[in-house]
């Protein structure tokens, strides 16, 4: 008779399967394995409930609630020295990095049928747990707050340098991912930086962002809004290159948006420490945004507050999909709110755990034909890039990254 695990108190080094035979793990193997290491290094996390998977026969114990109250103590002063130490700490966290990265080719291999399918819905959780559980243990996680400092080259060879507080993130509301900085914001940052005229903006030191910038002026100001700002880089990032690197001093106003009250708090509170000030040519603000009014206002135009009562030159988002419906809400909310001739864009890590939501986005987010009576939102560039050394999780395998217009 199939029993619920209970786990062992073993050191990672010495109890975690190698990952050398990975093919050979089932699911079931590796649940325990990730399960024993939350109990160990974040009790209380979701990845250390009890799992859904029968013992395996690998990890089984005698249940502590059956010891004396001496083997509970020795237990308690034998988990605490685990958790001490900093070389079993380090074996595990590159455990669930390598389970991660080679997550992909495992989770391919299920065989057929309806027992194929469940079997991969096994691996896909497993790989889930592995992510959230590395995302928990993490820096930040254990320090609470984190200041973060980034420098990024700007086309006429200065650098501009910013920072961000990052919150601690229990992992159980996705609303809140925004509280941390994520390597998809920094990515954009960085090509905004590079190269503003490329991707719209009036900034900088090259011809084309001189033409763009004729394009506005105090009564009409480049209009901008960031969707999904979470600790606001790309706005602070934006803002930047219209205080320091915009000679004509074109008029810009930058609206960075959020929907969780905790995500804004500290949204705010990093726009002022970078902006305590702003000249009078820039306007930075954060506001409330809700998506999902435009997905259900079907095709009407819900009644909004300034600023969103007016259209932007240029929506940007980054890593911004976590639930299939993101993807539709997203689209609903850049048709209603971007200007004629206006740009959004995109980027979107492909993570092995979330193959739904980039399936959704790669068919949300596609070209549209053009010519039509009435102009649609379609995808003029659409490019790819390999995870950059040194930014992303072990499990962003790629990032995808769409400009869209209307066509």
């Amino acid at each position: 008779m199939a029993t619920t695990a209970t786990l062992t108190l073993s050191s990672p080094s010495s109890s975690l399967p190698p990952l050398k035979q990975l093919q050979k793990h089932t699911p079931a193997l590796l649940a325990l394995s990730i399960r024993a290491l939350a109990q160990l290094y974040h009790p209380g996390s979701t990845a250390s409930a009890p799992s859904k998977f029968v013992d395996s026969g690998y990890s089984s114990a005698p249940n502590p609630a059956k010891t004396s109250d001496a083997r509970e103590s020795e237990v308690d002063e034998e988990w605490e020295r685990l958790r001490a130490d900093s070389f079993e700490r380090e074996w595990a966290m590159r455990w669930l990095l390598e389970l991660i990265s080679r997550g992909e080719d495992w989770a391919e291999s299920c065989g057929e049928g309806e027992e194929g399918v469940k079997v991969k819905e096994d691996k896909e959780r497993v790989l889930e747990d592995a992510a959230a559980l590395l995302a928990a243990c993490s820096k930040t996680s254990e320090a609470g707050t984190l200041r973060r400092e980034y420098s990024f080259p700007v086309d006429d060879g200065r650098c501009i340098k910013l920072s961000t507080r990052d919150e601690a993130y229990a992992g159980d509301d996705h609303t809140a991912v925004g509280v941390q900085t994520w390597a998809s914001s920094t990515i954009l940052a960085e090509m905004f930086a590079r190269s503003p005229a490329e991707y719209g903006f009036p900034f900088g030191c090259s011809a084309a962002a001189a033409t763009l910038g004729e394009g506005y002026s105090a009564e009409k100001p480049c209009q901008i809004l960031e969707i999904g700002a979470g600790t606001g880089v790309l706005s602070l990032l934006l803002a930047a290159l219209s205080t320091e690197h915009n000679a004509a001093h074109v008029p810009t106003e930058i609206v960075a948006s959020d929907y969780h009250p905790t995500v804004l708090s500290n949204l705010s509170s990093n726009l002022l420490s970078n902006f305590p000030t702003q000249p009078p040519w820039v306007t930075l603000a954060c506001d409330r945004l809700d998506w999902s009014v435009f997905a259900s206002s079907e095709g009407v135009m819900p009644l909004l507050d300034p600023p969103f009562d007016d259209k932007f030159d240029i929506i940007v988002g980054a890593d911004i999909v976590y639930e299939p419906a993101h993807c539709a809400w997203i689209y609903a909310t850049v048709r209603a709110l971007l200007a004629p001739g206006g740009q959004f864009h995109l980027i979107m890590p492909q993570r092995i755990t979330h193959e739904v939501e980039t399936a959704m986005a790669r068919e949300m987010f596609r070209e549209k034909p053009g010519g039509q009576v009435e102009k649609v939102l379609g995808v003029t560039r659409y490019i790819e890039t390999e995870r950059w050394a040194g930014k992303g999780r072990a499990d962003e395998v790629r990032y995808m990254i769409w400009r869209m217009e209307w066509v």
